[in-house]
């Protein structure tokens, strides 16, 4: 069985403070961490843009111009494609918020939007936990890491990336993480899928780029797809492993 790979924070100064403890006579053991019963989710925020990679076989022949090549057509692309699917990229951060609640009941949490968060002007992404109004102990974060699609060398076709990180913080130390991993759908995800690597479904790969540029709608489909699948995942690692 695969060892779980979610980081608790502070299990091994825990482990050192028994080691100190054990040589005293009569120290009581340490107090066992407090159940989770209720999770506050703190709305996230969509990625900024889009990203296409396609990875040509004559980067291996050819490494040097074909490297600047690809970045100047890789850039390109995914500005193109940021534009036409601005609407997706803006409302994936509530999707993503709104498919985490759903999961996270259906393992049997409380779970409650965090509102009001405050958050640096320049920094989106910031977040002042000691201010967060909300009265549940345990604050998920969730973040994207990547988002667009992949075309790699030895596959002609686009398929989608979508990679995010999850920390359950104990409030109101914003150090005191309960648990935290990263998950990977689609083009990142290992070969073997698992716990934190999910693959994406055959629809969704595209053999061309203006193949995926003409079917933006049914991309946007696969995006959704893939943050259902990944609250689902995020919330399943949280019950089985607190």
């Amino acid at each position: 069985m695969r060892k779980t790979r979610w980081t608790f924070v502070g299990a091994f100064a825990l482990f050192a403070g028994a080691l100190v403890l054990g040589g005293c006579a009569g120290s009581p053991p340490p107090e066992p961490r407090a159940e989770v019963r209720r999770i506050a989710v703190i709305p996230i925020v969509p990625p900024e843009r889009l990203y296409i990679e396609n990875r040509s076989m004559a980067l291996l022949l050819f490494p040097l111009p074909t490297l600047v090549a690809e970045s100047i057509a890789n850039r390109r692309k995914s500005t193109l494609f940021t534009e036409k699917l601005e609407n997706t990229r803006a409302q994936l951060g509530a999707t993503l918020t709104t498919e985490l609640l759903h999961a996270l009941r259906a393992e049997g949490y409380e779970a409650s939007v965090v509102l009001n968060v405050k958050r640096p002007h320049d920094d989106p992404d910031g977040v002042d936990y000691k201010s967060l109004d909300t009265e549940e102990g345990a604050v998920l974060r969730v973040g994207f890491n990547a988002v667009g699609m992949h075309s790699s060398r030895l596959s002609n076709d686009y398929q989608p990336r979508v990679n995010v990180w999850a920390s359950l913080l104990a409030r109101p130390d914003p150090d005191a993480s309960r648990a935290e991993d990263n998950f990977y759908y689609g083009a990142d995800a290992a070969r073997t899928p698992d716990a934190w690597n999910i693959p994406a479904a055959a629809k969704y790969r595209y053999p061309t780029f203006d193949a995926l540029i003409d079917k933006a709608d049914e991309v946007g489909e696969g995006y959704e797809i893939a943050l259902r699948a990944l609250a689902r995942h995020i919330a399943e690692q949280l019950r089985a492993q607190l």
